[in-house]
Order: structure tokens, then C-alpha cells, then sequence
């Protein structure tokens, strides 16, 4: 079925923000340091903050307390930032959705509000979805570019194994399966093979 609406994924996708996070809490990263990620700590950004620092492990909730609204709001934007205006002229501006996955902290919300008026262009501004259950925007015709495999995995394949008729894209990030492959190739290849044409057109 021809794709119609692109759901983006902000962190780690639009933005870099795990490793600036690891920055701004301590670890001797850069930004754009994904190299340094240790990769063995797979989703666990808590553990890999914990290995880069050398600081003993936090609970989540008093490591997300640690990250303000100011750290959200100052994340800059990925390398992949590109596929915002990609994305909007392969489907239309009206048809693509920002979606992002918040802790339990208010600072959270309120900083990914900020970076959205900061760094999205006002068509976009008001198109977004914050929320842990991406998978409930997943029908046919729609895709899901992000970085997180059980995001991707979710949105193609409900509970029960039958197909949502959602697509997914996943962003190469060091700590998912597509770790060591180019982000940019691999992303606009499956863009290119799911409309058929190269994505820059």
C-alpha cells in the first residue's frame, strides 16, 4: 500500500540527544560522539552514562530528575535532520507527525516543547505526539522512522503477531542491531526502496 504519513521519531533521530545528555552530565563526549557509546550497554543510556563516567549507577527516576528542561530544549539536531524536509515532500507537510516518548518528569515535556518551537519549522509545529505508545499511530500506509527496534518492531507486528499494516525504518544508533551502519545510507536506501524513487526528489 503507498505510504501516505511519516511518523518521525525526535530523540536520536531529528536530534542527538542521548549523547549530549551524556555530556552535560558528566561523560567526555561530544554530541555527535556515537562512536564513543558503549555499545554493550544497548538501551540501557543509564548504564552507558554509568561506564563513560565512571560513576556509580542511579535509579532511572533519580537519573531523569538529574536532566532539566534546559538539557531537553538544548539538544542540537542530528545529522538526520535532513529527513524532516525529506519526508515532507515525499508524503506533504500536512502528513508528517514528530512523536517522542517522555519520562515521567515534567521537565521532559516542557523542553521537548521548547526544542519542537525551536527547531521545527512553523507548519510542523503544532504536529506532534508525545506519548509511549507509538505503535497506536501505526496503519496501513503509514511509516515509523526510529531509532528504537522495539519502537520499529511494535509498529509493523501487534501483540499477537498479525500485522498492524504499519511500516518502519529503523535509524542506526550504536545501541540497536543496525549498529556500525551508515545512518544516512541506510535510511535513504529504505526510503528510496519504500517509494520507489530516490528521496531527495
Amino acid at each position: 500500500m503507498k505510504i501516505h504519513t511519516i511518523v518521525l521519531d525526535l530523540d536520536d533521530t531529528l536530534n542527538s540527544l542521548t549523547m549530549h545528555l551524556m555530556g552535560q552530565l558528566g561523560a567526555n563526549v561530544l554530541p555527535y560522539d556515537y562512536a564513543l557509546y558503549p555499545a554493550e550497554c544497548g538501551y540501557d543510556i543509564i548504564g552507558a552514562w554509568s561506564n563513560l563516567t565512571g560513576r556509580p549507577k542511579p535509579s532511572v527516576p533519580e537519573f531523569w530528575e538529574w536532566v532539566d528542561r534546559g538539557m531537553w530544549a538544548n539538544a542540537p539536531k542530528s545529522e538526520q535532520f535532513w529527513l524532516l524536509d525529506v519526508c515532507s515532500r515525499l508524503v506533504g507537510k500536512e502528513n508528517v507527525i514528530i512523536a517522542t516518548v517522555p519520562t515521567k518528569s515534567a521537565e521532559c515535556c516542557a523542553g521537548k516543547h521548547d526544542w519542537i518551537m525551536r527547531h521545527l519549522p512553523v507548519w510542523c509545529q503544532r504536529q506532534y505526539c508525545i506519548t509511549p505508545r507509538k505503535h497506536k499511530l501505526a496503519h496501513p500506509g503509514v511509516l515509523l522512522v526510529d531509532d528504537s527496534d522495539s519502537n520499529c518492531g511494535r509498529f509493523v507486528t501487534n501483540a499477537d503477531g498479525t500485522p498492524t499494516g504499519g511500516q518502519a525504518i529503523l535509524c542506526p544508533r550504536p545501541w540497536n542491531p543496525l549498529h556500525g551502519e551508515d545512518c544516512d545510507r541506510h535510511v535513504g536506501t529504505s526510503l528510496e526502496r519504500l517509494f520507489d524513487k530516490h528521496p531527495s526528489v
